[in-house]
């Protein structure tokens, strides 16, 4: 027969030597299922805790470490309160009062963890700090780019969160976003920050995904930044650009002079029409220099599915030439990539390499007009981007004759016979088509770039259709 375990006492309680090996839980004989925990040494912690059964599974409730008489207060005590500190007769209390929710079919362990959720939750959900935390995680994360999620996190964690930290986001209204869109706008020259009109277009950008979102989770009933006007006006970028022969040839003999990574990866862009992100993190377990075939796997691509370009002689000279300077370099390049300068990593630093493209086509149009005999300090370029290189490319295709169904398959666009059955069966013909046309086209850029090119005086697609 089980030895019946004994009635604990208050001085028997306080004066019980902990175990310098492992943990004791010791019943209580006073009240059922109520033991004392004691860790082991250094610590020698006690505290209060209740075994029960539920639903035939065994488990267990916390209820608070030991009250020493010693410490305790002077005013009289209030109804014991799990995780408080007990003395044997508090702990007695609450451990009856606990094990009574087991009759009315509520696990109080279960019940425990989950108001501790819930506060955590709730806590969690309201401060606006902890609030951007959840919002990067849980939508910006799975539901964006890995570039616009890392720039909303950044633009939220240095421009918003040191300004509303420890409010509760509930609290925020449409005259604190006023409020600190302004003084974005305007700077603190005692504090050195500039004034950042732009910067402030693209926080209250962040700020209407951010309350939308959490509007969506009912942590608002209205989003704040709903309906407050844009900070300022900016002036947007032509998006039909479309970078003349005259430019192109620029651009060309400006890479040329840069060399490499940046100049092959310009001329690379030129001859194959891919996006910039697609050239520069390029592997180079994707090239085929036998067959002259480039295979963008599909989670590089912008729709998602493996992209073929076919590449012409020139590209593959470029690509050679790339490869070459790597080997020139002695990188070790473990990341084997086309385009690296560590060895570890793709390339990086394209705002300062296009502002040096820039640099370079300026120059080289002054001095090309200085030779002609006009005034260099008269020449302008117009603004473009990288992207612009794609629509330049589309468009010479089709100046040159290539069916706008095979200019979209050279691109990587969706729809026409790309889709569905027909793209299976006509995977073939069109990678042979696209491989004529970017022949065609690659020859067409060899011919304006060439040295005895005049500048600005390269005849357009249609006369050039009618020369031949």
């Amino acid at each position: 027969m089980a030895e019946r375990a004994k009635t604990l006492t208050t001085l028997s309680v306080e004066n019980l030597k902990p175990d310098p090996a492992k943990r004791l839980e010791i019943p209580d004989g006073g009240c059922r299922g109520l033991y004392l925990i004691v860790q082991p040494k250094p610590s020698g912690a006690k505290s209060w805790a209740v075994r029960y059964r539920y639903q035939e599974s065994p488990r267990k409730l916390t209820l608070g470490p030991l009250l020493f008489t010693t410490d305790m207060p002077t005013e009289p005590p209030g109804e014991p309160q799990i995780g408080t500190p007990l003395t044997l007769a508090q702990a007695r209390e609450l451990a009856v009062r606990e094990l009574r929710k087991i009759r009315q079919g509520v696990d109080p362990a279960a019940q425990k963890q989950a108001s501790k959720r819930a506060q955590i939750a709730g806590r969690r959900r309201t401060l606006f700090e902890e609030t951007v935390d959840d919002f990067v995680r849980l939508h910006c994360e799975r539901h964006n780019k890995v570039r616009t999620a890392a720039e909303t996190s950044r633009l939220l964690a240095s421009r918003v969160t040191p300004i509303w930290k420890g409010r509760r986001i509930g609290e925020i209204g449409p005259e604190d976003v006023i409020a600190l869109l302004d003084d974005i706008v305007a700077g603190d020259e005692k504090k050195g920050v500039k004034p950042a009109p732009i910067a402030a277009n693209r926080v209250r950008a962040a700020l209407l995904t951010l309350f939308k979102w959490a509007k969506g989770r009912r942590l608002i009933t209205a989003s704040p930044a709903e309906g407050v006007p844009v900070p300022t006006k900016e002036r947007g970028r032509d998006r039909d650009r479309t970078p003349d022969d005259a430019e192109l040839r620029l651009l060309w003999l400006a890479a040329s002079e840069m060399g490499a990574p940046f100049g092959n990866l310009y001329k690379l862009l030129v001859l194959t029409g891919v996006r910039l992100r697609e050239a520069s993190d390029a592997s180079l377990t994707e090239f085929d220099l036998k067959t002259r075939v480039w295979t963008i796997p599909g989670e590089r691509m912008k729709a998602g599915r493996p992209h073929e370009v076919a590449l012409s002689d020139q590209a593959v000279q470029i690509i050679e030439a790339q490869l070459q300077d790597l080997k020139d370099r002695g990188l070790k390049n473990e990341a084997k990539l086309l385009f690296t300068t560590t060895g570890e990593g793709p390339i990086s630093g394209f705002s300062k390499a296009k502002s040096t493209l820039d640099k370079h086509m300026l120059k080289i149009a002054k001095a090309e007009a200085q030779k002609a005999g006009g005034d260099p300090d008269a020449v302008q370029l117009q603004a473009f981007v990288v992207h612009d290189i794609r629509r330049t490319v589309v468009s010479g295709l089709v100046g040159l004759g290539v069916r706008e169904a095979v200019a979209d398959q050279v691109l990587a666009h969706k729809g026409g016979a790309r889709t569905g059955v027909a793209g299976t069966y006509n995977r073939f013909s069109y990678l042979e088509e696209s491989r004529k046309a970017l022949r065609r086209w690659a020859k067409h850029v060899e011919r304006v770039t060439s040295a005895d090119a005049p500048a600005g005086n390269v005849l357009p697609f249609d006369q050039q259709r009618a020369a031949r």
